[in-house]
């Protein structure tokens, strides 16, 4: 029973992003013939959005069924784990800015080498 409301905020989450951005839309942006750009997108959007995992992947799922590449979504998912833009002050704060800052760019770099690698295997 805990789980329901992220269930149903997923679907809720989905459904909004569906009947907001069309297939072609996403297609366009984060598809295939995108390329290195499209890419980037994915991997800041996921930088920067502060998403529950349990919602990413059913979005993951909406965004390669409405023609997102491979890679895109892989670049999307692993920034969104990764990387943390808002969680950045707080790691301002604990780890001091100079490893902050390292640490999420270091990360930000090796996501978007996951995901190219994961679009070459898969």
């Amino acid at each position: 029973m805990r789980i329901l409301p992220a269930v149903i905020t997923i679907a809720i989450f989905i459904s909004l992003l569906q009947s907001f951005v069309s297939h072609a839309q996403i297609s366009k942006i984060i598809g295939e013939h995108s390329g290195l750009g499209g890419i980037l997108f994915a991997a800041t959007m996921g930088a920067i959005l502060h998403i529950p995992t349990i919602i990413s992947f059913p979005l993951a799922a909406s965004f390669l069924k409405g023609g997102a590449s491979v890679t895109a979504v892989a670049a999307f998912v692993t920034t969104l784990t990764m990387v943390g833009v808002v969680t950045l002050p707080l790691e301002i704060k604990e780890l001091g800015k100079k490893i902050a800052l390292l640490r999420n760019a270091a990360s930000f770099i090796i996501a978007v080498i996951i995901a190219l690698i994961m679009g070459k295997i898969l």
